[in-house]
């Protein structure tokens, strides 16, 4: 099942640090917001669909035996979700373009070019500790010779992304992150006991608004069949700290066609070797390095394949945190968190040969999906989504 939610306000997302009023007070909001952020809208709006009280959820000890997806406010349910990535709809036509986030190997050569570049692992096998501090067999990455590049930030459209799995730079149809978003602050001051305004108790919040035709586009998995029929239907839910509007519908359409799912499979199967692009946050126990491979030899089982990290470009560490709701927790930041951010790159070499069937299966099991295992049950939020192409 896929998802559409469509913003009818401004989107404010906090990080998770606190703040409070006074002069020249900044709250800043992330964008996109996180996936928690997305998967607890979507399971107060379940909640919502089936005429649950939120006070009646918040007193909850034992998920409901009816709705196993929304757990109790303590724990996580059933559902999962992959994603967001932002989405354009064409209303006339009902189809929609996917953006993602620029993978960190995808660079520009600086000055006036246009010229992309895509940065692989080197072929001459130098290993980051034979060169550098790090105490790691990775294999540095490396772009064109005599060329000075810069990585590029922003987001790609979907027929740059199908160049991108299948290693070809994109083209120069990039989009312009304001034609998908705009930042603007809204500026406040703390009222009084006879809801006068407070001297020197002024404070601005970060919000982003978004086209009419954009939104975020997620992944559903895991939710019962009388749920997914409630959902169908399609409503309203509130979406991010201050619980602005956004609809939401129900869709079939998927970013990724069956071609490009036959391409990227041929290639893996060809080559043996196969990269995931990281497109929201991944919380990993070691640091950058994904749970499911030994931090001495870079190995480990992926979807049952042998597998060895060879090499990857992350960028910036980012942090993720948030705030508590509900009786006793409002206001209160949640355990926080440095994340792997969106855009990282890790290309991966398959220990045993592979033929087109498990190839396949590779690809469909983690094509836009998050991985496992991570911390505080992250994969289910949603952190860690990735898209998976061959090089």
């Amino acid at each position: 099942m896929w998802i559409f939610i469509r913003p009818l306000d401004t989107v404010c997302s906090r990080d998770g640090r606190p703040y409070s009023v006074g002069e020249g007070v900044m709250a800043k909001s992330l964008f996109p917001p996180l996936p928690s952020t997305f998967y607890g809208a979507i399971r107060s709006a379940i909640l919502a669909q089936h005429n649950k009280s939120f006070d009646e959820f918040q007193n909850l000890k034992t998920p409901y035996s009816d709705l196993p997806e929304v757990g109790t406010s303590d724990q996580v349910g059933t559902l999962k979700i992959s994603g967001p990535c932002l989405a354009k709809k064409d209303e006339d036509l009902g189809t929609f373009n996917w953006f993602m986030p620029a993978p960190a190997h995808l660079t520009k050569e600086k000055g006036m070019s246009d010229q992309f570049h895509l940065l692989l692992p080197s072929e001459k096998d130098i290993l980051a500790k034979n060169c550098t501090d790090l105490d790691c067999p990775v294999h540095l990455i490396q772009g064109p010779e005599s060329t000075v590049v810069k990585v590029f930030n922003g987001f790609l459209g979907s027929n740059d992304i199908r160049n991108v799995l299948m290693l070809k730079p994109p083209k120069n149809d990039k989009p312009d992150n304001h034609n998908l978003f705009k930042t603007f602050w809204q500026v406040g001051l703390e009222r009084g006991a006879n809801r006068g305004c407070k001297e020197g108790q002024l404070y601005s919040a970060g919000h982003y608004q978004m086209p009419d035709s954009a939104g975020f586009y997620l992944k559903i998995s895991n939710v019962s069949d009388k749920t997914s029929d409630v959902l169908n239907s399609g409503g309203i839910l509130k979406l991010g700290g201050e619980w602005r509007a956004a609809a939401y519908e129900m869709t079939e359409q998927s970013p990724f066609n069956h071609s490009l799912i036959a391409d990227i499979t041929q290639k893996i199967a060809n080559n043996n070797r196969f990269l995931l692009w990281f497109v929201t946050p991944a919380i990993f126990k070691n640091a950058y390095l994904p749970d499911f491979l030994d931090p001495n030899t870079l190995e480990g089982q992926l979807h049952g394949l042998n597998v060895k990290l060879i090499a990857c470009q992350t960028k910036n560490k980012t942090f993720v945190g948030g705030f508590k709701l509900g009786k006793g927790g409002s206001g209160k930041p949640k355990d926080g968190f440095f994340a792997v951010p969106a855009g990282s790159v890790y290309f991966f070499e398959c220990l045993e040969p592979l033929d087109k069937d498990k190839a396949q299966q590779l690809v469909n099991q983690q094509m836009f999906d998050t991985i496992k295992p991570q911390n505080i049950n992250a994969a289910q939020q949603g952190f860690g989504t990735t898209l998976i192409g061959g090089y």
